[in-house]
């Protein structure tokens, strides 16, 4: 006996009649190598398809439809995604590898990620040996004791404003208050939330619980069995986030106002953006780690800020300001934690020295600091034409703690493809492999969607890879320009019940 799983939601009563006759014939014609069987069971297996493919179709376009009437386009998405088959990955972790012992014990898994998490920042700034260096020659972003700043009092209205303006699928922190029964008690709880947080701001004390959060290891690359391969996720108490965002923009404001965040950083700024950075690199909290389910206890982080809290990254950027007066010789180039530095000279060896001796600076600049730089992610290009690279000499090393730095032809630098003569090659290369996944998907969604669907899902899977980064990429030659046309001619030929001719497509594309 075999036991069927449950139906697809789209099989109709119809279908389930075919199908039926379908396999009454085939049985007939297995049986009896019956030639009058075996062509009615083609016949109705050619019928069962395409009744299949019908339904199917119809399903999710009455269901699309739907979403987008009453639910909203977060659950058209949802759907869509469900079609594609991208709601199939799970975020259980069944197994870690702790100094090579195997553990599948939730609460020990927890218990080992929140052990890691805590340590790690403690573990790395250990490691860095300071021995007898000097620091004197480094400088500190200059004082200004003309301009203070002292944190304001915070209004009711302002904190009634947040409130409202609260998302309802924000996360639920450690105090399990739902931002939906804050946003719907906002009138109510503003004036004994500002009271608290003034009185936090007057007297310097944090809200013990506020600084408490969850943290979701969040899987990243590589082996999942090794805790080095997650990202802490800190999901805070949500008052906690709204206080933050309150201070952060009085902070904000001020650093604005009086220039006093280096004008390399582009990363975490209103107005700023990886295309910024590529055309020009605390406090004790308490987390408890959630894994599966099951948490661990609470541990102190005594390093660092968490990820996902509202002041995280500004703190960190004023925690690194100082980076870029240190570097003499080299233009940097931050973004957030990424940080290049760039250098031009008529010669090779003023080109190393140049390079050398910034390179030496950011080494005690990162000592001093307890902080580490990531060697297998910091690489060395050079940039020029295909003449002046081949008369390059390798014999003169660039340097970054002892250690030469790899030279490499092409390297990623915040999701544009560089290549050592700037000809985009490489970058376009990546666009169109990137864009005919793109297409396949939108091929294959198409038979089950609306037709005014069909263009948000280009506008989500194909066009931002088009659109990034392009107005840098767009120096690139008439051949490569054409390579991608192409594929835009491909994307557009997909859609003809919204664009009749391939050429009216592209231009409303």
């Amino acid at each position: 006996m075999r036991v069927r799983g449950n139906s697809l939601p789209w099989i109709t009563s119809k279908v389930k009649e075919l199908m039926r006759e379908r396999d009454f014939h085939k049985k007939k014609a297995v049986k009896n190598n019956s030639n009058m069987h075996w062509i009615k069971f083609r016949a109705i297996r050619n019928k069962v398809n395409s009744e299949l493919k019908k339904a199917k179709k119809n399903y999710f376009c009455n269901k699309i439809k739907d979403c987008v009437r009453v639910k909203g386009p977060k659950q058209s998405w949802k759907l869509i995604n469900n079609l594609l088959g991208k709601n199939n990955k799970s975020n259980n972790i069944s197994q870690l590898k702790v100094e090579d012992v195997i553990i599948s014990d939730d609460i020990k898994i927890a218990e080992s990620f929140n052990d890691f998490f805590v340590n790690i920042g403690p573990k790395l700034a250990n490691e860095i040996e300071i021995n007898s260096t000097d620091f004197t020659s480094l400088q500190s972003v200059p004082s200004r004791p003309d301009i203070q700043f002292k944190f304001s009092e915070i209004s009711t209205h302002e904190v009634c404003l947040q409130l409202r303006n609260l998302k309802t699928s924000k996360s639920t922190g450690i105090d399990t208050i739902p931002a939906r029964a804050l946003k719907i008690a906002a009138e109510i709880i503003s004036p004994s939330l500002t009271w608290i947080f003034n009185l936090s701001i007057k007297t310097g004390i944090y809200v013990e619980e506020w600084r408490k959060a969850w943290v979701l290891p969040i899987y990243k690359s590589e082996d999942r069995q090794k805790c080095e391969n997650y990202r802490p996720i800190s999901i805070l108490p949500i008052i906690s986030k709204i206080f933050e965002r309150l201070l952060f923009n009085q902070l904000y404001k001020y650093l604005n106002e009086n220039s006093l965040l280096s004008k390399y950083q582009s990363g975490f700024r209103p107005k700023n953006s990886t295309l910024s950075a590529l055309i020009q690199m605390c406090d004790a909290w308490e987390q408890v780690c959630f894994v599966n389910g099951m948490m661990s206890t609470p541990r102190n982080l005594v390093c660092g800020v968490p990820q996902g809290s509202i002041l995280g990254p500004l703190l960190f950027l004023l925690y690194i300001n100082d980076l870029p007066n240190n570097l003499k010789n080299t233009i940097p180039c931050l973004y957030a934690d990424d940080t290049q530095i760039f250098s031009s000279a008529n010669d090779y060896q003023h080109l190393v020295f140049n390079l050398n001796s910034d390179l030496n600076n950011i080494s005690q600049w990162l000592k001093q600091n307890k902080l580490q730089h990531h060697s297998s992610k910091t690489k060395l290009m050079y940039v020029g034409s295909k003449y002046n690279l081949h008369k390059i000499n390798n014999d003169i090393p660039v340097m970054l703690n002892g250690q030469p730095i790899p030279r490499v032809t092409s390297i990623p630098c915040l999701g544009a493809t560089l290549d050592e003569t700037l000809s985009w090659d490489e970058h376009i290369d990546v666009i169109c492999r990137k864009v005919a996944a793109g297409i396949g998907t939108l091929r294959r969604i198409k038979p089950f969607v609306p037709a005014n669907m069909l263009q948000s899902i280009y506008s989500a899977l194909i066009q931002p890879y088009f659109d990034y980064c392009s107005p840098l990429w767009d120096t690139c030659n008439k051949t490569l320009k054409d390579k991608l046309q192409k594929f835009q001619n491909r994307a557009a030929r997909i859609m003809p019940m919204l664009y009749p001719s391939t050429e009216r497509g592209i231009k409303i594309m």
